[in-house]
């Protein structure tokens, strides 16, 4: 075998082993390997609140709610493209936007949905928090410059089974725009014996 072609098998054996998430440029490779060994352990405890008490199952009550407000900005539709792959024109496009049923450019409906898992994982149940099932309706759009507020609250608890269904929400400036239902399930920990 001439070297030619070793060095074609190399390429295409590496080539292989690399994962579709692994940026194929050589620099990005470095820095993706290094968020890989260093980055996620430390992006966690950076955004991680220690200070706030892990709710225990069995202090959960119905009617209990968290909230968080969101600016729905064109850096968080980038980013969620980013992460999504969701490039639709819609989101980006002013001419294209302005000829559809909405005029201007929308937020993808799923940051939305991304903030009530925000929601049930920081804060209502809380760490440790596992989704089950989420269902949405979409009632009307988010556009760039809005502040949704996103609202949790359980609806009903199964001790047994360690589960809880929440109602999910999104309402700019009052109008409901998005709604559902969670159901989430949260593991006993040392702390609840």
């Amino acid at each position: 075998m001439n070297s030619a072609s070793a060095n074609a098998s190399a390429v295409a054996t590496s080539a292989v082993s690399v994962s579709s998430d692994t940026p194929s440029t050589p620099g990005l490779r470095y820095h993706w390997e290094l968020l890989g060994h260093y980055g996620y352990d430390f992006l966690s405890h950076l955004f991680h609140d220690e200070t706030k008490p892990v709710r225990e199952f069995l202090s959960l009550k119905v009617g209990d709610a968290a909230e968080r407000t969101i600016a729905i900005t064109k850096w968080r539709i980038f980013f969620f493209a980013l992460v999504s792959g969701d490039w639709n024109r819609l989101h980006f496009d002013s001419r294209f936007a302005a000829q559809t049923r909405f005029g201007s450019p929308i937020g993808h409906g799923l940051i939305l949905g991304g903030v009530v898992s925000a929601l049930l994982g920081t804060e209502l149940p809380g760490r440790g928090t596992y989704y089950i099932s989420q269902a949405w309706k979409f009632r009307g759009p988010t556009k760039i410059g809005d502040d949704a507020v996103v609202r949790v609250t359980i609806t009903s608890i199964d001790s047994e089974k360690r589960r809880a269904v929440l109602l999910t929400e999104a309402r700019v400036e009052g109008v409901l725009v998005a709604s559902g239902e969670a159901v989430v399930g949260l593991d006993e920990f040392p702390y609840e014996k």
